[in-house]
């Protein structure tokens, strides 16, 4: 009886309208373009490319990968007029975030949060500085479920 009760409430939870975030599917980078767009929207001045065939990623990479860009773009450094490149590259093994922005305060990156998530899935974090004070992250992430965890 319990069972069928709950089973009555699962049509009204799928036809609400109600926004409940919680019910909402985890982002990935099936949603990266509607977040370059949102960006750009707000008027940040955003180059995003993507190399390879994206094909499948560990649901965990997906996640973390959109997390990256997203904390990227909605970081107080990107919220001036400096451009910033986002570029996906996808290899074999891998799937590569690079980031590149100009300006003192993209020194910043990676912030703590960006590490945890790098390091979550035994991915490799490198950063370089020119002397223009343009700032290239690149993450480099496993695709793979047994590298993920290895």
């Amino acid at each position: 009886r319990d069972a069928l009760t709950h089973l009555r409430h699962v049509p009204g939870v799928l036809r609400s309208s109600a926004t409940d975030r919680s019910l909402r599917p985890l982002p990935g980078l099936d949603q990266i373009h509607t977040l370059i767009r949102r960006a750009r929207e707000d008027g940040q001045q955003i180059e995003f490319s993507i190399h390879g065939e994206p094909d499948t990623v560990f649901a965990g990479v997906d996640l973390i990968t959109y997390r990256i860009i997203e904390e990227a773009l909605n970081s107080s450094a990107q919220r001036t007029a400096t451009p910033i490149a986002v570029a996906l590259r996808f290899t074999a093994d891998n799937l590569e975030v690079e980031l590149s922005a100009a300006g003192p305060t993209t020194r910043e990156w990676p912030t703590p949060t960006m590490r945890e998530r790098v390091a979550l899935c035994a991915g490799q974090l490198s950063v370089a500085f020119t002397d223009d004070d343009t700032s290239r992250m690149t993450i480099q992430l496993p695709r793979g479920l047994q590298a993920a965890f290895a």
